[in-house]
């Protein structure tokens, strides 16, 4: 970074530098591209500078190097846009069996073909649960959006990664929340993602003696595919609350693909909510 600084700066290499030819073209060529995006953003002519930098690039002759080309599954990979979910869990207040419909399109940890890498959008999906101890069949959530772009930031453009979900929850309480801030691909780590957000959150009381809660706090998220077929998140948010005691909130999800429209999902929370989904996509 500090010599391509410096070259940006002049130009030029220094005439001491001790690099091989090939790295000294890398650096003038990341300098041109640097200079052309530049020019496109602000507006402003450029074209002297790109001049100089590329007469220094020409003198180095051609640079032949053999890069992998990363191949993107094609889109016809990807799985169905509507899913339902048939799912067994326990939490606090007893085991249950779920049942969950989604009418698009793609979870955060599901396979990535045809879709924007690391990204969520769920649009019109509810869930009933079931709970076998007490008895009782619930309305757990309505999902009208629940979305997560996550475009990483590069040395070149610093992307806004942002989310938002709207749900009513059970006795409709709706239940928002939204958040923005930086995603890093990870260089050490193959396919992983990170995302760091500000967070907001309101959640409606259960009954009219309790307060409604507003939320704020630092999240972080962290997306990572060791396999096609497999991806886990990570989700870790330290909420303050008016008037309240701090709280860390904490979740994590698996989803293995089996078939190319059938997953297996395994999820846990702090709210000692352990679930796992049969999750099959179809085309509604």
């Amino acid at each position: 970074n500090t010599m391509l600084n410096s070259t940006l700066n002049t130009y030029t290499l220094p005439a001491n530098t001790n690099l091989t030819r090939t790295l000294k073209a890398e650096i003038y060529e990341t300098g041109l591209k640097y200079l052309a995006v530049k020019a496109y953003r602000t507006q402003i002519d450029l074209d002297e500078e790109k001049y100089k930098m590329a007469l220094q690039r020409a003198s180095l002759g051609p640079i032949t190097k053999k890069d992998p080309i990363k191949q993107s599954s094609p889109p016809d990979q990807s799985h169905d846009s509507s899913a339902f979910y048939l799912g067994y869990g326990k939490n606090i207040l007893s085991e249950y069996s779920s049942f969950k419909f989604r009418a698009a399109f793609h979870d955060l940890e599901q396979n990535d073909a045809g879709t924007v890498p690391f990204s969520q959008n769920n649009f019109g999906a509810f869930e009933l649960r079931y709970y076998s101890e007490i008895k009782k069949l619930s309305l757990e959530s309505f999902t009208f959006l629940n979305l997560i772009s996550t475009n990483p930031t590069t040395p070149l453009d610093r992307n806004f990664s942002w989310k938002v979900r709207l749900d009513i929850l059970d006795q409709f309480r709706p239940d928002i929340e939204l958040g923005g801030g930086l995603s890093f691909d990870l260089v050490f780590l193959k396919n992983s993602r990170i995302s760091y957000f500000a967070t907001s959150r309101y959640l409606k009381a259960e009954s009219p003696s309790l307060k409604n809660s507003i939320q704020l706090g630092p999240e972080i998220l962290f997306i990572t595919r060791p396999l096609a077929t497999l991806g886990l998140s990570l989700q870790l948010a330290y909420f303050s609350e008016y008037q309240k005691t701090p709280y860390l909130r904490f979740s994590t999800k698996l989803n293995y693909q089996l078939e190319q429209n059938l997953d297996l999902q395994l999820l846990a929370n702090d709210q000692k909510n352990y679930q796992f989904n049969f999750v099959k996509n179809f085309i509604f």
